[in-house]
C-alpha cells in the first residue's frame, strides 16, 4: 500500500485464510475499517446460497496484519436475514461492533 493508502504497492499479500469451521470453502468481500489504533477486517465466508453464509471479522494493529480472527461469525444467515456482502455493511457493522470486544 502506498504511504497515503490510496494505491497498491508491491506484491499482493494474503491477510486471512479460511481456517475456521464456519468459513467453509470461501472467504470474500473484505471491508477494512480503522477503529482507534486498530484495523478491523470484515469479510464474508461460506456459501452465499446456503444457511451458513456469514460475516466474520479479524483485528490487527497494522493494515497489513497480522490479523487475529474472532472465534465465531459476527452475523450469519442462521442468525439474521442474511449476511451482507456489500460496502454498505461497513457502516452497519462498525456501529454494531462498537459495543463488542475482541
Amino acid at each position: 500500500m502506498s504511504a497515503d493508502g490510496l494505491r497498491t504497492a508491491g506484491a499482493p499479500r494474503r491477510l486471512i485464510r479460511q481456517d475456521q469451521y464456519w468459513e467453509g470453502d470461501l472467504v470474500e468481500a473484505p471491508t477494512l475499517v480503522r477503529r482507534g489504533d486498530s484495523y478491523v477486517l470484515f469479510y464474508s465466508a461460506s456459501s452465499y446460497s446456503g444457511e451458513q453464509y456469514a460475516t466474520g471479522y479479524a483485528v490487527a494493529d497494522r493494515p497489513e496484519g497480522p490479523y487475529r480472527k474472532a472465534d465465531q461469525p459476527l452475523l450469519s444467515t442462521s442468525k439474521a436475514l442474511g449476511a451482507s456482502e456489500d460496502a454498505v455493511r461497513a457502516k452497519s457493522l462498525q456501529a454494531l461492533w462498537c459495543d463488542h470486544e475482541v
